[in-house]
């Protein structure tokens, strides 16, 4: 008798038994807790455990296989769960991604068929007939590889991309912390065409670098067996790893030998990978004894001393792992050359994770069960690539020595020009994802209320005061973490160092509480993003660069403006990848949104797109409508001005919601350009109404920077629309006097009198509403002075004139803000 359709599976209701009475048990007699929340869900699990009946399976035979297969099914779905990756929702907004997943398994799993089929075309053991088969297999093999990965190539990037992530976050729940980027993918690929030779394979590299995991990962893969286990130190005896010879009690009170396999011995019989870890902690006579197996074969046999003579098994494969003999590790045995000779050729250095590539890492940790990811645009394009960039740097001065640049940035290179380098402190790819777990755990608990930032300094702080480390290296590697930005919610005396280290934190310098104010905001304006959105971020430009190339290859030289094709490729490369390519970035889009940090409360979402081409038309034809010249090259200096400062504006519009632009020539006259601005009635001057704005009082206006073409990143809406919709402070009603300060303080932040003259004829044109309306209380405060007195200005409905005023430093009005806005020059 088969087994019913609709019963549950019997070894995952037993898991789950045991825990809740193990559960219950540690509970005692807290009968509210089990009430509330165990004792349903135990009594449910007793229920289906009662439906278990051995002859519904046919007998025990039967029920015995069942289990089995449960056993296996259940293992498998824990795996499935613990990749902690909702495949459901993922693919419901983006479905491509299945199947551009199920490509990429048929690429890996012919790959693994590939090596195990030359394994067994290298074997003595096999026939002729099979050796054949097999070439002809691995041809066909090949062929079926290429055409995949051709279909790869045509995927659209910014699916791959996502499909990329989605892969690393299940790699990291599977392995614990094996991520198969491509440096991974490079190593992996590399020792398993040096494991098809037989021969014993050497892994070295620093600290903290994964060679183990990578030994573990790679056995497992390539055998489908997990490996032995060998624990080198100088206490490693010769018996300890081949084996010996014991007793035990047998039939009629006697005693029988028997042979206690050690690891490498087991791993012979069984057919699989033996990994010597820290190898070159084994003192140099001892490190000798294992020469004797490095020439052997599958196939061979070996007399194993006290246990005999055993034949390796097809599938076995010695790996050993180690740090070098250096002045960072002078305690390790240098190899005796015999030794080195065998490695000679097989070996490899395993380094540290790149910093791009240990950004996808962090991101992939991040993500939650959909694919969606929380956290500020900030630290996703400012703190997680500068933590990179730091761990790198702090790698660097622990394995070599420290850069000179890293090292003068960071006020830690002498006047002879001589740099101190990291002895002991090294920053590797294992502390972060410890840092980044206690994130993900401290925001289940909600233990505290703060930003990633503050978080981060908090756990740098317990690192720097670690004293088991010289305080020499905790010195540099703060002064390295102060000048990427870091630890700017943490004093000297905290870390208990020089106060010097923040010497060269010119942002904690400058600007004091103002900048530590202006962190926690940045960092706390956390985001809810799709993964498209994830994937879209591009910080290193490495997604960028590859499109490029791609893009370069397709072209042979020139980009053709008029191929439709190369165009669309071009939008692509600057929508998606952009930030690095300045000649093909041309559009910028946002998904934004405003939180009230008050109440938690999403008061404002908005998509905003800008194109630097489209913008470009508009502007040229209402420039030609107005009867303003324009200078020959204005097309090539605004994409300039665009391209250049690309990475700053798409910034600038993430974080303060700019949904609009204003593109600028040079303005020196200013009664010309108001003239060609003139809007309904015209203009008054605080005297009468003119035709132009010449001069205030015959004083003329000063305004910085007019005389430079400019794009100016605004909001198209009223002051007060602008404040419900971003947060931002418009300053209603502050006095002249403090609206001349923020000027000072922040010059490329606000609008001068010539802009405000283009801003509001180019809204009227196109709207036929004036923005900076007296009776909705939009009226600007303009970087422009006449004389000591500062201008303000504001368009007055009752007489259909732009008014334009010069006040004194008290003089304020409820009805007069400041407008932000960014400028580029």
């Amino acid at each position: 008798m088969e087994k019913i359709p609709d019963s549950p599976n019997f070894h995952e209701v037993s898991e789950e038994r045991k825990g809740l009475r193990k559960t219950v048990k540690e509970l005692g007699d807290n009968e509210v807790i089990i009430e509330k929340h165990y004792k349903e869900p135990l009594e449910t699990v007793e229920a289906h455990a009662s439906d278990f009946k051995i002859d519904n399976f046919g007998g025990l035979t039967g029920a015995k296989q069942a289990l089995r297969k449960q056993k296996t099914q259940y293992e498998e779905k824990v795996l499935q769960d613990g990749a902690n990756i909702d495949h459901e929702a993922i693919l419901q907004t983006t479905p491509e991604i299945g199947e551009v997943q199920k490509v990429l398994e048929d690429i890996a799993d012919l790959k693994d068929f590939r090596m195990r089929r030359m394994f067994e075309l290298l074997s003595p053991d096999t026939s002729m007939s099979v050796r054949k088969r097999n070439e002809a297999v691995l041809i066909t093999i090949k062929e079926e590889i290429k055409s995949k990965e051709e279909v790869i190539e045509h995927v659209d990037p910014l699916v791959l991309r996502q499909t990329e992530l989605v892969e690393y976050r299940e790699n990291l729940a599977e392995s614990g912390h094996i991520c198969i980027t491509p440096g991974v993918e490079r190593d992996l690929e590399a020792i398993g065409d040096r494991m098809l030779t037989g021969k014993p394979m050497f892994l070295h590299g620093p600290t903290g670098t994964g060679k183990t995991s990578l030994a573990r990962y790679a056995a497992t893969h390539f055998t489908g067996k997990d490996p032995e286990m060998i624990y080198c130190s100088p206490q490693t005896r010769e018996s300890t790893v081949f084996g010996k010879t014991g007793i035990r009690p047998a039939r009629g009170g006697s005693i029988e030998t028997v042979e206690i396999y050690g690891p490498l011995v087991q791993a012979m019989i069984d057919g699989k990978a033996v990994i010597f870890d820290e190898f070159t902690a084994l003192p140099k006579e001892q490190m000798v004894f294992i020469k004797g197996v490095f020439n052997k074969k599958v196939g061979d046999s070996m007399n194993i001393v006290g246990n005999g003579i055993v034949e390796i098994a097809p599938g076995f494969q010695m790996i050993f792992t180690a740090n070098l003999k250096s002045e960072k590790n002078p305690e390790r045995q240098d190899l005796p050359p015999e030794i080195k000779r065998e490695f000679e050729q097989n070996n490899l250095e395993v380094k540290y994770t790149p910093p791009d590539e240990s950004y996808d890492i962090m991101l992939s940790r991040l993500l939650n069960r959909d694919g969606t990811l929380d956290m500020s645009f900030y630290d996703l394009n400012t703190t997680l690539p500068n933590l990179c960039k730091v761990m790198a740097e702090i790698q660097e001065s622990y394995t070599n020595e420290t850069d000179k640049d890293v090292a003068r940035r960071a006020g830690a290179l002498d006047a002879s020009g001589k740099t101190y380098s990291l002895k002991d402190l090294v920053m590797t790819q294992g502390s972060v994802e410890a840092i980044l777990q206690g994130w993900l755990v401290e925001k289940q608990t909600g233990k505290k209320e703060r930003s990633f930032s503050e978080f981060l300094d908090d756990r740098f702080k317990t690192a720097l005061t670690f004293k088991a480390y010289p305080k020499e290296d905790r010195i540099l590697a703060a002064k390295i973490l102060a000048s990427k930005g870091f630890l700017l919610t943490l004093d000297a005396k905290d870390l208990d160092l020089p106060q010097d280290i923040f010497k060269l934190n010119t942002i904690k310098q400058m600007r004091g509480e103002e900048a530590l104010s202006e962190l926690r905001k940045e960092s706390g304006a956390v985001r809810h993003l799709t993964l498209k959105e994830v994937a879209e971020l591009d910080p290193f430009g490495k997604r960028a660069e590859i499109l490029r190339n791609q893009a370069e290859s397709l072209l042979s030289g020139e980009v053709s403006e008029s191929d439709p094709f190369l165009s669309s490729l071009n939008k692509k490369m600057g929508k998606i990848f952009g930030k690095e390519n300045r000649v093909d970035v041309s559009e910028i889009s946002i998904n934004y949104t405003y939180t009230n940090p008050q109440t938690n409360k999403v008061e404002h979402q908005e998509t905003i797109d800008v194109s630097i081409e489209t913008k470009l038309t508009d502007f040229i034809s209402f420039y030609k409508t107005t009867s303003v010249d324009l200078p020959p090259d204005f097309e090539d200096t605004m994409r300039d001005i665009w391209e250049r400062n690309f990475d700053e504006i798409q910034k600038s519009i993430e974080e303060n919601g700019f949904n609009d632009i204003l593109i600028i020539p040079s303005t020196p006259d200013i009664g010309d350009l108001s003239k060609k601005m003139k809007m309904e009635s015209g203009y008054y001057d605080g005297i009468n109404s003119n035709t132009t704005v010449q001069t205030l009082d015959g004083i003329p206006f000063t305004n910085q920077n007019s005389d430079k073409p400019r794009i100016i990143l605004y909001h198209n809406r009223t002051l007060p629309e602008v404040q419900t919709t971003t947060g931002l402070d418009v300053h209603l009603n502050i006095t002249a006097e403090d609206a001349m300060k923020l000027f000072k303080q922040h010059p490329d932040k606000h609008m001068t009198l010539p802009d405000f003259l283009i801003l509001e004829a180019k809204i009227f044109k196109r709207s036929n509403i004036h923005i900076s309306d007296w009776n909705q209380k939009s009226g600007q405060w303009l970087n422009t002075q006449s004389g000591t007195r500062l201008v303000g200005s504001y368009w007055y409905p009752d007489d259909h004139e732009l008014d334009v005023i010069a006040y004194g430093s008290a003089r304020q009005n409820s009805r007069l803000g400041v407008r932000p806005s960014r400028c580029f020059y």
